[in-house]
């Protein structure tokens, strides 16, 4: 019996900067029958804050999850410093949060973001090749925008990882790390947890690895890496086949 859902963001709640009304729909529906939803999302380049504007409120801010949050707490937990490769955000949050962020640092912290220079490359490899952590928001492919695809931050953490032969520690998915915070704060067992995406390798991924039950949502996304899910779907017959695997 499942009694808790997770959503993807992009590409699955929303589009762009616009929401899914086809997915809107469906967590209202779970609402009224006491199931709660979360968001699990990849996105390293918005706050939880923007992601719940971005879906229209439909999800509790405290039942947003984003990988930088998980990131993160393992920064925080571990005491250490980073020097971040990203945008304007990844490197205020951190700022924020009170992590020392410093050329020399313990680990390099990649997220997402357009702007990419030779000096970044050149102090990320003084780092790992003295022995620092490779750190990543996410290893994504790419990512849905509002006009298509675009490049994703795994172009990133591969070209590093590969290079300086170094192993990334991903915190979003296709980690378990965000359904298994969810897991426990429902308190319900994994099985009782649905993972509903539009990505096999990272969404899907991640259900296979925390042992939930995981529906695609079938589109013209191209999935280089396949991964089997329970249940697919077109965005047009979500409702029903959400109505069919939960029960109405």
């Amino acid at each position: 019996m499942i009694k808790a859902v997770a959503f993807d963001g992009d590409g699955t709640l929303y589009e762009g900067k616009k929401s899914i009304e086809e997915v809107r729909k469906v967590i209202e529906w779970l609402g009224e029958r006491g199931i709660s939803c979360y968001v699990a999302s990849n996105t390293s380049s918005v706050d939880k804050i923007a992601l719940y504007d971005r879906i229209g409120g439909i999800i509790d801010v405290e039942n947003i999850y984003t990988a930088v949050d998980i990131m993160i707490e393992y920064i925080k937990e571990k005491g250490i410093s980073v020097y971040p490769i990203g945008s304007n955000y990844i490197k205020e949050r951190l700022a924020n949060e009170g992590i020392e962020i410093v050329e020399n640092a313990d680990a390099v912290c990649v997220s997402h973001t357009k702007e990419l220079n030779y000096g970044s490359f050149k102090k990320a490899m003084e780092i790992l090749l003295n022995g620092g952590d490779l750190l990543a928001a996410n290893a994504d492919r790419y990512y849905v925008g509002e006009n298509g695809l675009l490049p994703g931050t795994g172009i990133i953490v591969r070209a590093l990882s590969e290079n300086f032969l170094v192993k990334a520690r991903v915190f979003g998915k296709p980690s378990p790390d965000m359904l298994n915070r969810i897991i426990e704060k429902e308190g319900i067992r994994k099985e009782e947890l649905l993972m509903v995406g539009d990505m096999e390798e990272t969404d899907i991924g991640a259900a296979k690895s925390a042992g939930c039950k995981s529906l695609l949502i079938e589109n013209n996304i191209p999935q280089l890496v396949r991964v089997t899910a329970d249940w697919k779907v077109n965005r047009e017959s979500l409702m029903d086949a959400i109505k069919s695997i939960v029960g109405s």
